[in-house]
Protein backbone atom coordinates (compact mmCIF):
# COMPACT_ATOMS: atom_id res chain seq x y z
CA UNK A 1 0.00 0.00 0.00
CA UNK A 2 1.34 3.37 -0.88
CA UNK A 3 1.08 6.81 0.56
CA UNK A 4 1.15 9.82 -1.68
CA UNK A 5 2.82 12.89 -0.37
CA UNK A 6 3.37 16.46 -1.33
CA UNK A 7 6.67 18.19 -0.73
CA UNK A 8 5.76 21.54 0.75
CA UNK A 9 7.77 24.40 2.16
CA UNK A 10 5.65 23.96 5.28
CA UNK A 11 6.40 21.02 7.50
CA UNK A 12 3.65 18.44 7.96
CA UNK A 13 3.72 14.92 9.24
CA UNK A 14 1.91 12.27 7.31
CA UNK A 15 -1.40 11.01 8.55
CA UNK A 16 -3.48 7.89 8.22
CA UNK A 17 -6.87 7.06 9.68
CA UNK A 18 -6.83 5.08 12.71
CA UNK A 19 -7.87 3.01 9.79
CA UNK A 20 -6.85 -0.12 11.62
CA UNK A 21 -4.33 -2.84 10.83
CA UNK A 22 -3.15 -3.82 7.38
CA UNK A 23 -3.79 -7.50 7.97
CA UNK A 24 -6.40 -9.30 10.01
CA UNK A 25 -6.65 -12.85 11.29
CA UNK A 26 -9.27 -15.36 10.22
CA UNK A 27 -11.22 -14.48 13.39
CA UNK A 28 -11.25 -10.73 12.65
CA UNK A 29 -8.45 -9.59 14.97
CA UNK A 30 -5.52 -7.51 13.82
CA UNK A 31 -2.41 -9.55 13.05
CA UNK A 32 0.42 -8.72 15.44
CA UNK A 33 3.92 -9.67 16.42
CA UNK A 34 4.46 -11.99 19.37
CA UNK A 35 5.37 -9.62 22.19
CA UNK A 36 6.40 -12.22 24.75
CA UNK A 37 9.94 -11.39 23.67
CA UNK A 38 11.44 -8.38 21.94
CA UNK A 39 10.92 -8.15 18.19
CA UNK A 40 14.33 -8.40 16.57
CA UNK A 41 15.17 -6.36 13.49
CA UNK A 42 18.33 -7.23 11.61
CA UNK A 43 20.39 -4.36 10.23
CA UNK A 44 22.96 -4.78 7.50
CA UNK A 45 26.51 -3.45 7.94
CA UNK A 46 26.65 -1.08 4.97
CA UNK A 47 26.32 2.69 4.83
CA UNK A 48 23.39 4.79 3.59
CA UNK A 49 24.36 7.78 1.46
CA UNK A 50 26.15 10.28 3.72
CA UNK A 51 25.25 8.32 6.86
CA UNK A 52 27.58 5.76 8.38
CA UNK A 53 26.27 2.43 9.57
CA UNK A 54 26.49 3.61 13.18
CA UNK A 55 24.51 6.74 12.33
CA UNK A 56 21.81 4.65 10.69
CA UNK A 57 21.71 2.27 13.66
CA UNK A 58 21.21 5.22 16.00
CA UNK A 59 18.57 6.70 13.70
CA UNK A 60 16.63 3.44 13.59
CA UNK A 61 16.84 3.08 17.35
CA UNK A 62 15.51 6.62 17.85
CA UNK A 63 12.67 6.25 15.37
CA UNK A 64 11.61 2.81 16.60
CA UNK A 65 11.43 4.33 20.09
CA UNK A 66 8.89 6.92 18.88
CA UNK A 67 6.47 4.00 18.62
CA UNK A 68 7.63 1.64 21.38
CA UNK A 69 7.97 4.33 24.09
CA UNK A 70 4.29 5.32 23.90
CA UNK A 71 2.63 4.89 27.30
CA UNK A 72 -0.36 3.20 25.67
CA UNK A 73 1.74 0.56 23.93
CA UNK A 74 3.44 -2.59 25.20
CA UNK A 75 6.05 -3.25 22.53
CA UNK A 76 9.78 -3.93 22.64
CA UNK A 77 12.31 -4.18 19.82
CA UNK A 78 15.98 -5.00 19.68
CA UNK A 79 18.60 -4.66 16.95
CA UNK A 80 20.80 -7.46 15.61
CA UNK A 81 23.84 -6.17 13.74
CA UNK A 82 25.67 -9.47 13.25
CA UNK A 83 23.33 -11.55 11.09
CA UNK A 84 23.38 -9.90 7.67
CA UNK A 85 26.77 -8.37 6.95
CA UNK A 86 26.81 -6.03 3.96
CA UNK A 87 23.88 -6.43 1.58
CA UNK A 88 23.86 -5.44 -2.08
CA UNK A 89 22.33 -6.29 -5.44
CA UNK A 90 24.15 -9.65 -5.53
CA UNK A 91 22.84 -11.05 -2.26
CA UNK A 92 19.77 -9.09 -1.11
CA UNK A 93 17.40 -11.88 -2.18
CA UNK A 94 19.02 -14.16 0.38
CA UNK A 95 17.23 -12.08 3.02
CA UNK A 96 14.54 -10.01 1.28
CA UNK A 97 11.32 -11.77 0.28
CA UNK A 98 10.12 -10.59 -3.14
CA UNK A 99 7.25 -12.93 -4.01
CA UNK A 100 6.35 -16.61 -4.14
CA UNK A 101 7.62 -16.96 -7.71
CA UNK A 102 11.12 -15.68 -7.05
CA UNK A 103 11.80 -16.20 -3.35
CA UNK A 104 12.14 -19.20 -1.10
CA UNK A 105 9.28 -19.64 1.33
CA UNK A 106 11.90 -20.30 4.01
CA UNK A 107 12.49 -16.53 4.13
CA UNK A 108 9.06 -16.19 5.71
CA UNK A 109 9.96 -18.35 8.68
CA UNK A 110 13.70 -17.78 9.13
CA UNK A 111 13.31 -15.34 12.02
CA UNK A 112 15.26 -12.64 10.15
CA UNK A 113 13.60 -9.26 9.66
CA UNK A 114 16.12 -7.43 7.46
CA UNK A 115 16.60 -3.68 7.20
CA UNK A 116 18.61 -3.12 4.03
CA UNK A 117 20.38 0.05 2.94
CA UNK A 118 20.28 0.20 -0.85
CA UNK A 119 23.45 2.25 -1.29
CA UNK A 120 23.16 3.00 -5.01
CA UNK A 121 19.50 2.31 -5.70
CA UNK A 122 20.19 -0.87 -7.65
CA UNK A 123 17.95 -3.08 -5.48
CA UNK A 124 15.16 -0.53 -5.63
CA UNK A 125 15.47 -0.38 -9.41
CA UNK A 126 15.42 -4.16 -9.77
CA UNK A 127 12.37 -4.53 -7.56
CA UNK A 128 10.29 -1.52 -8.57
CA UNK A 129 11.65 -0.19 -11.87
CA UNK A 130 14.18 2.44 -12.95
CA UNK A 131 11.98 5.41 -12.04
CA UNK A 132 11.76 4.16 -8.48
CA UNK A 133 15.38 5.10 -7.83
CA UNK A 134 14.34 8.75 -7.79
CA UNK A 135 10.95 8.21 -6.15
CA UNK A 136 11.26 5.51 -3.47
CA UNK A 137 12.72 6.45 -0.11
CA UNK A 138 11.69 3.37 1.86
CA UNK A 139 9.37 0.39 1.70
CA UNK A 140 8.24 -1.89 4.49
CA UNK A 141 6.28 -5.11 4.19
CA UNK A 142 4.95 -7.91 6.31
CA UNK A 143 5.31 -11.25 4.59
CA UNK A 144 5.19 -14.18 7.00
CA UNK A 145 2.19 -15.06 9.17
CA UNK A 146 0.91 -17.95 11.25
CA UNK A 147 -1.59 -20.21 9.52
CA UNK A 148 -4.58 -18.21 10.82
CA UNK A 149 -2.85 -14.85 10.28
CA UNK A 150 -3.08 -13.99 13.98
CA UNK A 151 0.69 -13.67 14.37
CA UNK A 152 3.18 -11.78 12.22
CA UNK A 153 6.30 -13.86 11.69
CA UNK A 154 8.32 -11.93 9.15
CA UNK A 155 8.85 -8.33 8.12
CA UNK A 156 11.39 -6.33 6.14
CA UNK A 157 12.36 -2.77 5.27
CA UNK A 158 14.28 -1.47 2.28
CA UNK A 159 15.80 2.04 2.44
CA UNK A 160 16.94 3.61 -0.83
CA UNK A 161 20.03 5.71 -0.03
CA UNK A 162 20.94 6.89 -3.53
CA UNK A 163 19.24 10.28 -3.53
CA UNK A 164 20.48 11.27 -0.09
CA UNK A 165 23.65 12.80 -1.52
CA UNK A 166 22.86 13.41 -5.20
CA UNK A 167 26.19 13.10 -7.05
CA UNK A 168 26.45 14.52 -10.55
CA UNK A 169 25.99 11.11 -12.13
CA UNK A 170 23.06 10.25 -9.87
CA UNK A 171 19.87 8.83 -11.41
CA UNK A 172 17.95 11.02 -8.96
CA UNK A 173 16.07 13.36 -11.24
CA UNK A 174 12.57 14.67 -11.75
CA UNK A 175 11.00 12.77 -14.60
CA UNK A 176 10.60 15.03 -17.60
CA UNK A 177 13.30 17.53 -16.75
CA UNK A 178 16.89 17.75 -15.61
CA UNK A 179 16.31 18.86 -12.03
CA UNK A 180 18.05 16.55 -9.60
CA UNK A 181 16.35 15.31 -6.46
CA UNK A 182 17.89 15.27 -3.03
CA UNK A 183 16.21 13.97 0.11
CA UNK A 184 17.13 15.67 3.35
CA UNK A 185 17.29 14.06 6.76
CA UNK A 186 13.80 15.19 7.77
CA UNK A 187 12.31 13.44 4.76
CA UNK A 188 14.37 10.33 5.45
CA UNK A 189 13.24 10.23 9.08
CA UNK A 190 9.59 10.75 8.13
CA UNK A 191 9.79 7.96 5.58
CA UNK A 192 11.37 5.55 8.02
CA UNK A 193 9.06 6.23 10.97
CA UNK A 194 5.96 5.72 8.85
CA UNK A 195 7.34 2.49 7.44
CA UNK A 196 8.08 1.36 10.99
CA UNK A 197 4.37 1.82 11.60
CA UNK A 198 3.75 -0.49 8.65
CA UNK A 199 6.27 -2.91 10.14
CA UNK A 200 4.04 -3.10 13.23
CA UNK A 201 0.99 -3.72 10.97
CA UNK A 202 -0.56 -0.27 11.00
CA UNK A 203 -2.76 0.61 8.05
CA UNK A 204 -3.37 4.00 6.47
CA UNK A 205 -5.73 6.65 7.85
CA UNK A 206 -7.29 9.77 6.36
CA UNK A 207 -7.93 11.38 9.74
CA UNK A 208 -8.02 15.20 9.68
CA UNK A 209 -8.37 15.33 5.89
CA UNK A 210 -11.06 17.97 6.35
CA UNK A 211 -8.50 20.42 7.74
CA UNK A 212 -6.56 20.38 4.50
CA UNK A 213 -6.94 23.80 2.86
CA UNK A 214 -5.83 25.55 -0.29
CA UNK A 215 -4.19 28.47 1.47
CA UNK A 216 -1.49 26.26 3.02
CA UNK A 217 -1.91 28.15 6.29
CA UNK A 218 -3.19 25.34 8.46
CA UNK A 219 -0.77 23.83 10.93
CA UNK A 220 -0.94 20.16 10.04
CA UNK A 221 0.47 18.96 13.32
CA UNK A 222 -2.57 16.78 13.99
CA UNK A 223 -2.29 14.62 10.90
CA UNK A 224 -1.34 11.06 11.87
CA UNK A 225 1.95 9.61 10.76
CA UNK A 226 -0.06 7.04 8.86
CA UNK A 227 -1.92 9.53 6.63
CA UNK A 228 -1.76 8.60 2.92
CA UNK A 229 -0.47 12.11 2.12
CA UNK A 230 2.73 13.16 3.72
CA UNK A 231 4.12 16.63 3.69
CA UNK A 232 7.60 17.71 4.60
CA UNK A 233 7.35 16.90 8.30
CA UNK A 234 10.18 18.90 9.81
CA UNK A 235 12.30 17.40 12.56
CA UNK A 236 11.38 14.75 15.09
CA UNK A 237 8.04 13.41 13.76
CA UNK A 238 5.91 11.95 16.56
CA UNK A 239 2.86 9.66 16.46
CA UNK A 240 -0.44 11.53 16.77
CA UNK A 241 -3.41 10.37 18.82
CA UNK A 242 -4.87 8.57 15.81
CA UNK A 243 -1.61 6.62 15.45
CA UNK A 244 -1.41 5.95 19.17
CA UNK A 245 -4.83 4.32 19.53
CA UNK A 246 -4.37 2.31 16.34
CA UNK A 247 -1.14 0.81 17.68
CA UNK A 248 -2.63 0.36 21.13
CA UNK A 249 -5.41 -1.82 19.70
CA UNK A 250 -2.69 -4.24 18.62
CA UNK A 251 -0.29 -3.91 21.56
CA UNK A 252 -2.15 -2.37 24.53
CA UNK A 253 -0.41 -1.53 27.78
CA UNK A 254 -2.03 -1.19 31.20
CA UNK A 255 -2.24 2.57 30.58
CA UNK A 256 -5.00 1.96 28.04
CA UNK A 257 -7.21 0.36 30.68
CA UNK A 258 -6.42 3.18 33.10
CA UNK A 259 -7.00 6.10 30.73
CA UNK A 260 -9.27 5.01 27.85
CA UNK A 261 -12.69 3.68 27.04
CA UNK A 262 -13.33 1.39 24.07
CA UNK A 263 -16.12 2.31 21.66
CA UNK A 264 -17.45 -0.15 19.12
CA UNK A 265 -20.38 -0.53 16.78
CA UNK A 266 -21.64 -1.72 13.40
CA UNK A 267 -22.71 0.52 10.53
CA UNK A 268 -25.86 -0.33 8.57
CA UNK A 269 -27.10 1.05 5.27
CA UNK A 270 -30.67 2.17 4.56
CA UNK A 271 -31.67 -1.47 4.00
CA UNK A 272 -30.26 -2.46 7.41
CA UNK A 273 -27.41 -4.39 5.81
CA UNK A 274 -23.90 -4.10 7.23
CA UNK A 275 -21.96 -1.26 5.66
CA UNK A 276 -18.20 -1.40 5.26
CA UNK A 277 -15.78 1.14 3.78
CA UNK A 278 -17.15 4.22 5.60
CA UNK A 279 -14.82 6.21 7.86
CA UNK A 280 -16.10 6.45 11.43
CA UNK A 281 -14.69 9.46 13.27
CA UNK A 282 -14.73 10.32 16.98
CA UNK A 283 -14.10 14.02 17.52
CA UNK A 284 -14.09 16.31 20.55
CA UNK A 285 -13.64 19.42 18.47
CA UNK A 286 -9.97 19.28 19.41
CA UNK A 287 -8.07 18.04 16.36
CA UNK A 288 -5.29 16.46 18.41
CA UNK A 289 -7.80 14.09 20.04
CA UNK A 290 -9.67 13.03 16.88
CA UNK A 291 -9.47 9.33 16.01
CA UNK A 292 -11.17 7.14 13.45
CA UNK A 293 -11.48 3.73 11.88
CA UNK A 294 -12.97 2.57 8.59
CA UNK A 295 -15.95 0.26 9.06
CA UNK A 296 -15.18 -3.30 8.07
CA UNK A 297 -11.44 -2.86 8.53
CA UNK A 298 -11.43 -5.85 10.88
CA UNK A 299 -13.56 -7.97 8.57
CA UNK A 300 -12.53 -11.44 7.46
CA UNK A 301 -13.95 -13.62 4.75
CA UNK A 302 -13.28 -15.21 1.39
CA UNK A 303 -12.20 -13.33 -1.72
CA UNK A 304 -14.26 -15.58 -3.96
CA UNK A 305 -13.75 -13.57 -7.14
CA UNK A 306 -10.02 -12.93 -6.50
CA UNK A 307 -10.31 -9.17 -6.94
CA UNK A 308 -8.20 -8.32 -3.92
CA UNK A 309 -10.93 -7.48 -1.40
CA UNK A 310 -13.82 -9.11 0.45
CA UNK A 311 -16.45 -6.40 0.11
CA UNK A 312 -18.46 -8.02 -2.66
CA UNK A 313 -21.82 -9.52 -1.72
CA UNK A 314 -21.49 -12.72 0.28
CA UNK A 315 -17.71 -12.53 0.78
CA UNK A 316 -17.53 -11.03 4.27
CA UNK A 317 -18.00 -13.45 7.17
CA UNK A 318 -16.75 -11.64 10.28
CA UNK A 319 -16.92 -8.04 11.54
CA UNK A 320 -18.73 -6.77 8.46
CA UNK A 321 -19.38 -3.05 8.94
CA UNK A 322 -17.72 -3.22 12.37
CA UNK A 323 -15.51 -0.48 13.87
CA UNK A 324 -13.77 0.08 17.19
CA UNK A 325 -11.36 2.56 18.71
CA UNK A 326 -9.98 3.73 22.03
CA UNK A 327 -11.02 7.16 23.28
CA UNK A 328 -9.31 9.08 26.03
CA UNK A 329 -11.59 9.07 29.05
CA UNK A 330 -13.17 12.19 30.52
CA UNK A 331 -13.97 13.83 27.19
CA UNK A 332 -17.18 14.17 25.18
CA UNK A 333 -17.10 12.83 21.62
CA UNK A 334 -19.27 13.15 18.56
CA UNK A 335 -19.31 9.95 16.51
CA UNK A 336 -19.56 10.88 12.84
CA UNK A 337 -19.13 9.30 9.43
CA UNK A 338 -17.42 10.45 6.26
CA UNK A 339 -16.53 8.97 2.90
CA UNK A 340 -13.13 7.46 2.32
CA UNK A 341 -11.27 9.38 -0.37
CA UNK A 342 -12.06 8.09 -3.84
CA UNK A 343 -8.41 7.70 -4.75
CA UNK A 344 -7.52 5.49 -1.80
CA UNK A 345 -7.71 2.23 -3.74
CA UNK A 346 -5.34 -0.36 -5.18
CA UNK A 347 -1.92 0.11 -3.58
CA UNK A 348 -3.25 3.17 -1.73
CA UNK A 349 -6.32 1.47 -0.27
CA UNK A 350 -7.65 2.52 3.12
CA UNK A 351 -9.85 -0.01 4.88
CA UNK A 352 -11.36 -3.05 3.19
CA UNK A 353 -12.37 -1.42 -0.14
CA UNK A 354 -9.57 -2.00 -2.62
CA UNK A 355 -11.03 -1.59 -6.11
CA UNK A 356 -13.14 1.52 -5.53
CA UNK A 357 -14.36 3.43 -2.52
CA UNK A 358 -18.08 3.98 -1.98
CA UNK A 359 -19.66 7.02 -3.59
CA UNK A 360 -22.25 8.13 -1.05
CA UNK A 361 -24.04 11.31 -0.09
CA UNK A 362 -23.67 11.83 3.63
CA UNK A 363 -26.09 14.54 4.71
CA UNK A 364 -26.27 13.69 8.42
CA UNK A 365 -22.76 12.76 9.53
CA UNK A 366 -23.38 12.54 13.30
CA UNK A 367 -24.51 9.14 14.52
CA UNK A 368 -24.06 9.29 18.30
CA UNK A 369 -22.58 11.20 21.22
CA UNK A 370 -20.29 9.76 23.86
CA UNK A 371 -20.55 11.78 27.08
CA UNK A 372 -17.85 12.30 29.69
CA UNK A 373 -19.80 10.12 32.13
CA UNK A 374 -19.97 7.31 29.58
CA UNK A 375 -16.31 7.31 28.56
CA UNK A 376 -14.69 6.34 31.82
CA UNK A 377 -11.45 4.41 32.13
CA UNK A 378 -11.78 0.74 31.24
CA UNK A 379 -15.40 1.03 30.02
CA UNK A 380 -16.53 -0.71 26.84
CA UNK A 381 -19.25 1.25 25.06
CA UNK A 382 -21.16 -0.83 22.53
CA UNK A 383 -23.17 1.44 20.25
CA UNK A 384 -24.75 -1.59 18.62
CA UNK A 385 -26.05 -1.31 15.06
CA UNK A 386 -26.07 2.26 13.78
CA UNK A 387 -28.42 3.14 10.95
CA UNK A 388 -26.66 5.52 8.56
CA UNK A 389 -29.53 5.92 6.11
CA UNK A 390 -27.06 5.59 3.24
CA UNK A 391 -28.61 3.96 0.18
CA UNK A 392 -25.69 1.74 -0.68
CA UNK A 393 -25.06 -1.93 -0.06
CA UNK A 394 -22.01 -3.37 1.56
CA UNK A 395 -19.62 -4.30 -1.19
CA UNK A 396 -21.14 -1.89 -3.72
CA UNK A 397 -17.78 -1.20 -5.27
CA UNK A 398 -16.25 -1.59 -8.68
CA UNK A 399 -14.96 -5.02 -9.59
CA UNK A 400 -11.93 -3.95 -11.57
CA UNK A 401 -8.73 -5.79 -10.82
CA UNK A 402 -6.46 -4.54 -8.08
CA UNK A 403 -3.02 -3.31 -9.00
CA UNK A 404 -0.12 -5.65 -8.68
CA UNK A 405 1.10 -4.22 -5.40
CA UNK A 406 -0.49 -4.46 -1.98
CA UNK A 407 -3.78 -6.24 -1.49
CA UNK A 408 -4.81 -3.21 0.49
CA UNK A 409 -7.75 -4.31 2.58
CA UNK A 410 -7.29 -5.80 6.01
CA UNK A 411 -8.68 -9.28 6.24
CA UNK A 412 -8.21 -10.04 2.57
CA UNK A 413 -4.99 -11.93 2.94
CA UNK A 414 -6.15 -14.07 5.82
CA UNK A 415 -8.37 -16.40 3.85
CA UNK A 416 -7.74 -15.66 0.21
CA UNK A 417 -4.05 -16.51 0.23
CA UNK A 418 -3.14 -13.17 -1.31
CA UNK A 419 0.49 -12.29 -0.80
CA UNK A 420 1.12 -9.35 1.52
CA UNK A 421 3.03 -6.73 -0.45
CA UNK A 422 5.21 -3.72 0.09
CA UNK A 423 3.88 -0.38 1.11
CA UNK A 424 5.33 3.03 0.51
CA UNK A 425 4.84 6.72 0.93
CA UNK A 426 5.07 8.99 -2.06
CA UNK A 427 5.78 12.66 -2.34
CA UNK A 428 5.04 14.81 -5.35
CA UNK A 429 7.42 17.52 -6.45
CA UNK A 430 6.82 21.12 -5.39
CA UNK A 431 6.24 22.06 -9.02
CA UNK A 432 3.21 19.77 -9.17
CA UNK A 433 1.80 20.80 -5.81
CA UNK A 434 -0.69 23.45 -6.91
CA UNK A 435 -2.25 21.28 -9.58
CA UNK A 436 -2.34 18.30 -7.23
CA UNK A 437 -3.90 20.27 -4.42
CA UNK A 438 -6.62 21.76 -6.61
CA UNK A 439 -7.54 18.31 -7.88
CA UNK A 440 -7.54 17.01 -4.33
CA UNK A 441 -9.84 19.72 -3.04
CA UNK A 442 -12.20 19.69 -6.00
CA UNK A 443 -12.73 16.00 -6.43
CA UNK A 444 -10.67 14.16 -3.84
CA UNK A 445 -9.32 12.11 -6.73
CA UNK A 446 -5.77 11.50 -5.75
CA UNK A 447 -5.49 9.04 -8.57
CA UNK A 448 -4.36 12.00 -10.65
CA UNK A 449 -1.18 12.01 -8.65
CA UNK A 450 -0.04 8.92 -10.50
CA UNK A 451 0.21 11.01 -13.63
CA UNK A 452 2.66 13.46 -12.12
CA UNK A 453 6.33 13.15 -12.84
CA UNK A 454 8.26 13.28 -9.61
CA UNK A 455 6.92 11.31 -6.69
CA UNK A 456 8.97 10.31 -3.70
CA UNK A 457 7.88 7.23 -1.86
CA UNK A 458 8.26 6.71 1.79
Amino acid sequence: MRKWALLLSLFLTSSVFAGGPQFVSDSGVGSKWNTNTAITYHVESGTCGPYSNLQMLNKLSTLFARWTSLNEVDLTVTADTDELGQVGIDNYDSYYYVNAASSSSSLLTDGINPIIFDANGSITEELFGSDAVSTVIAKASLNGFSSDFSTVQDGQILINCECLYDPLDSPCFTNGNLDTVTWDEDQLDAAIITELGRFFNLGYSQNETSTFDSTITTEYTNFPLMFPLQFNPGTDPEPRQDDVVALARLYPSSTVVEDYCLVKGVLLNSSSETLSCIDVVATTGIASQTVSQVSGTLSAGTDSNSDGDIVDDGECDTNCGYFEFYLRSGLEYSIQIQEVGAAYIDDDAIGPCVNEQLDVNITSPELATITTSQCTAGTVIDLGSLQTGLSVSAGATATGSSSGGSTGGSGTASSSGLNPATCSLKKAAPSSYIEYLILFLMSFLLLMSRQFGFKVQK
